[in-house]
């Protein structure tokens, strides 16, 4: 059982629209009522160039109508960032972003904030004729406790520091065969030691508990997709993904 509820509301200022965006999910995988779970999926507004609150990391593009989850960058954040015109369909956004947790986390919170571990993050963004272009950037500094057992253990307890890195690059192009909204997605990504954002959970962070000295990520990921109308009752979807991870 997938359920989600959303409020959208926009209001005229004299500085522009004060748009809000409220959305909760509620998941339930069995049927003994005991484990359901309600989370957050965005909590934000926007007004006059600022944008804040519980939304998409300004990695995140490529979007396809899937069942599944690709290997695709795809993390909801706090964020607080500020949009500049660059032209009729060009804009940059400047942002602070949340990051990755520092220690291994349980997967059932509200809301998946981590402010022990920031990131500042660019975003240059094209849209028009429904075409549209991303290319994103981030910085960040991974603090690790140094609280592996093993280390306690030896008496050897260690904190280290990495600075991590990403960056993107998104295309959606329409497709002039068939029926409206026929569009292909393509979104390519590089990081180092800022793996989450390649669209895997394996990075610094997750390996400090299981491994006791300090570790590098580096690694890439692809994925593309098409979806096709055939008609106003029949769409489809093919979607392909890699992703490559080198731990040292």
């Amino acid at each position: 059982l997938n359920t989600s509820f959303q409020i959208e509301t926009s209001r005229k200022s004299a500085l522009g629209d004060l748009k809000t965006t409220f959305e909760v999910e509620y998941n339930k995988t069995t049927t003994d009522g005991n484990n359901g779970l309600t989370t957050l999926s965005e909590a934000s507004f926007t007004w006059a160039g600022i944008k804040a609150g519980y939304t998409d990391s300004q990695m995140n593009f490529w979007d396809g109508d899937f069942q599944f989850t690709a290997t695709a960058p795809d993390r909801t954040v706090g964020l607080a960032g500020y949009e500049f015109k660059l032209g009729e369909n060009w804009t940059l956004r400047l942002a602070y972003e949340t990051g990755l947790p520092t220690s291994r986390v349980s997967t059932n919170k509200f809301a998946t904030v981590y402010p022990d571990d920031p990131a500042g993050s660019a975003r240059l963004y094209y849209d028009a004729n429904d075409v549209s272009f991303q290319l994103s950037g981030l910085i960040h500094e991974a603090r690790i406790n140094g609280t592996h057992p093993l280390l306690a253990f030896l008496g050897r307890q260690e904190e280290f520091k990495e600075i991590g890195w990403a960056a993107t690059a998104g295309l959606t192009l329409p497709v002039k065969w068939g029926k409206d909204g026929n569009q292909f997605s393509l979104q390519a990504t590089y990081a180092v030691n800022a793996s989450p954002y390649l669209g895997t959970v394996v990075d610094a962070s997750s390996l400090a508990s299981t491994i006791p000295v300090p570790v590098t990520t580096q690694g890439w990921s692809v994925v593309g997709s098409y979806h096709h109308a055939w008609s106003e009752q029949w769409e489809s979807n093919v979607m392909a993904s890699y992703l490559a991870l080198d731990l040292s």
